[in-house]
Parts: structure tokens; C-alpha cells; sequence
């Protein structure tokens, strides 16, 4: 950690035409930001910061107002020069709440690799006593993507005695790190007596969860009234989640061995709910990237999970748009059967 304001500054050139890189930020801002963004880089400008020497110094200035250190740490994330991380690791000790927020806030908003050393302080921020912070914290871990701090970020989901607002963040914070590790304690979260916890478990579960997710939020989606903060209802982000859990389940390469080369299957007997296809080849190596290949090349394609994981097939392609169908097509089609 860094203890002094001026071990920031420290033989840091000055670095002129910052103005012209903020009001390009500022005119790439959404119309219903630009008002506040402009009113705050007047402040900056009122407050005398000329070079990025001067505005890595605002923050860490206790004698000038909570507000102006505060948009000095901002236009520091925005500008995403990693000599602004310094002063943004002095300012997460400092004795006002709010900049210590404000600060938490601009390391992950800053990402990059310097910004991953704060991770330890945030994480030690998670136990600060003002609530503003350790929301901060908690959105900066996953905003930075710090996978090795899934297990304390689902002890703070978790923790009755955590205030609700720091626990929903908490499970949109694992919603942003997508590590398959948090999904039993989001599970569990959404039957939590808040609705904003289960707003943002099943948030966090249309993101990152599996069908084994989809009966509990089926009940979610049909019967939840709770509210979030935000104003949407619990019931509805449970059906979006629903949907997007389907979208990444349902289509699945099926692919059949064949000595003599590819062959199309035309299955019959199960309705419209296949589609078969034999002019291209997507092939799902990790189960998520796609890449489309000329069959006629003889391409080989990865079954993930069935019924052999990561077993290379020569084949024909079927999508399948029913995933309860799914675990049948492969055994069959592995079998080099057809489907009559």
C-alpha cells in the first residue's frame, strides 16, 4: 500500500491533453448521462486540473470538498492510465467513507492487470463498516473478475445479516465473474426472504446456471411478487433467466460415426422439434464458441458431454431445439442407428 500522496505524484511527468481524451469520453456518453458527466468536468476544471499530474494529486487531497476528490477518481478510471491505480489504492484507506467508495468503484471500473493488485484491499473492504463501501467492493470484485474470490463473495450473497442491497450486488458480482462454483449458493438464494436477493440470484443463474436451475426458477417465474430496487419484478427477471438458460442449452451438435463419410440424417417421428442441417458443420468445442466448417471438408465434431466428453465424431449435423431429446439422439445416432 501506498502511504503518502506524494509518493503518487513522484516523478510522473506531466501529461498534458487530458481535456481533449475527457470530452471525447464525454461526447461517446449515452444523452441521459451527458448532463451530469459535463457538470462534473466543469467541477474539474473549476477545481484548476490542467495535466494528469494534477488530477492524480484531487483525490488524495483532504483539504479540497468529498465531491471533487470523488469525480478526480472517476475521470481517473475513465482516462484508464494504470499510474491513476496508485492513487486509487491510497484513496480505498481513506478515513470518508465516500471516497473510499468512490474509489473501490474506480478500480473496477479501471480493470486491467495493475487494478488486480487491489483485489486483497477490496476483498478487506467487504468487512469495512459502511455499507456504500462494501457495495463498492463487491462491485469491483466482479468487474475486475476476480474468480479466486467467488467463495467470499457467495458468503456475502449469503449472510443474513448483511444488509440486502450489499447481497444482491454480491450475487450480480458473481453473475460477472461466471464461475460455475457460485451456483449452489444461488440456488439456495432463491428462496431468500428478500426480494432483492432473489432478484439478482436468478439474475446471477440466467448468466452463468444450467437446467438444473430451471425448476426453481420455473416457480419463481410463475408466482414471485417481490420487487428489486431497480423496479423490475423478481418474476420476470426469473422468466428472462429461464430463457437464457434455454438458449445455451438447447442447441447441441449431434453428430453420428460414419466409415464412409458424411451422410445427412433425416429423422422422423419427432415433429418439427429437430432441424436438420447438412451444408455446414458448427462445431462446439467448449460448448460455447461456435465455428461453421464446409461438411464436404470432412470435419470432425466434439459431443460435449455425451455420451463420451470430448469424443471426436465424423459426421452430418442435426440442431436440437428440445434438449430432452437430446441424450437419445446421441446414444442412437453414436450407435450409427437411424432414427425411425
Amino acid at each position: 500500500m501506498i502511504s503518502e500522496p506524494e509518493d503518487v505524484v513522484a516523478a510522473l511527468p506531466d501529461s498534458p491533453g487530458i481535456w481533449q481524451r475527457l470530452r471525447e469520453i464525454l461526447s461517446a456518453m449515452p444523452p441521459d448521462f451527458r448532463n451530469k458527466v459535463e457538470a462534473d468536468l466543469q467541477h474539474l476544471s473549476q477545481a484548476g486540473v490542467r495535466e494528469y499530474r494534477e488530477l492524480l494529486r484531487l483525490p488524495l487531497e483532504d483539504r479540497l470538498p468529498v465531491t471533487t476528490r470523488c469525480i478526480g477518481l472517476w475521470a481517473l478510471s475513465r482516462l484508464n492510465d494504470d499510474r491513476g491505480v496508485a492513487a486509487m489504492l491510497v484513496a480505498l484507506y481513506d478515513p470518508v467513507t465516500t471516497v473510499r467508495a468512490a474509489a473501490a468503484r474506480a478500480l473496477g471500473d479501471q480493470g486491467g492487470q495493475i487494478a488486480l493488485s487491489a483485489i486483497p484491499d477490496l476483498v478487506s473492504l467487504l468487512q469495512d463498516p459502511a455499507e456504500e463501501v462494501r457495495r463498492a467492493a463487491v462491485y469491483a470484485l466482479g468487474t475486475l473478475g476476480a474468480a479466486s474470490e467467488v467463495a467470499a463473495l457467495a458468503s456475502v450473497a449469503a449472510d443474513p445479516n448483511e444488509t440486502n442491497h450489499v447481497r444482491g450486488a454480491a450475487a450480480e458480482a458473481l453473475a460477472d465473474l461466471r464461475e460455475a462454483a457460485a451456483c449452489p449458493v444461488l440456488r439456495r438464494l432463491l428462496v431468500d426472504p428478500s426480494a432483492e436477493v432473489r432478484y439478482w440470484a436468478a439474475f446471477a443463474l440466467g448468466e452463468i446456471g444450467s437446467g438444473e436451475e430451471l425448476t426453481a426458477l420455473v416457480t419463481l417465474a410463475e408466482g414471485d411478487s417481490g420487487q428489486a430496487e431497480n423496479g423490475r419484478m423478481v418474476s420476470d427477471e426469473a422468466a428472462e433467466a429461464i430463457a437464457r438458460i434455454e438458449s445455451r442449452a438447447t442447441v447441441r451438435i449431434i453428430a453420428i460415426v460414419h466409415s464412409g463419410g458424411l451422410r445427412p440424417i433425416w429423422p422422423t417421428g419427432l415433429g418439427n422439434r429437430l432441424e436438420p442441417t447438412t451444408a455446414s458443420l458448427t462445431t462446439h468445442s467448449d460448448g460455447m464458441s461456435q465455428s461453421r466448417l464446409n461438411c464436404d471438408e470432412g470435419v470432425l465434431a466434439v459431443v460435449s458431454g455425451y455420451p463420451i466428453a470430448g469424443r471426436l465424431y465424423r459426421a452430418s449435423l442435426i440442431s436440437v431445439f428440445d434438449p430432452s431429446l437430446t441424450e437419445l439422439l446421441v446414444e442412437a445416432l453414436t450407435r450409427g442407428e437411424g432414427l425411425e
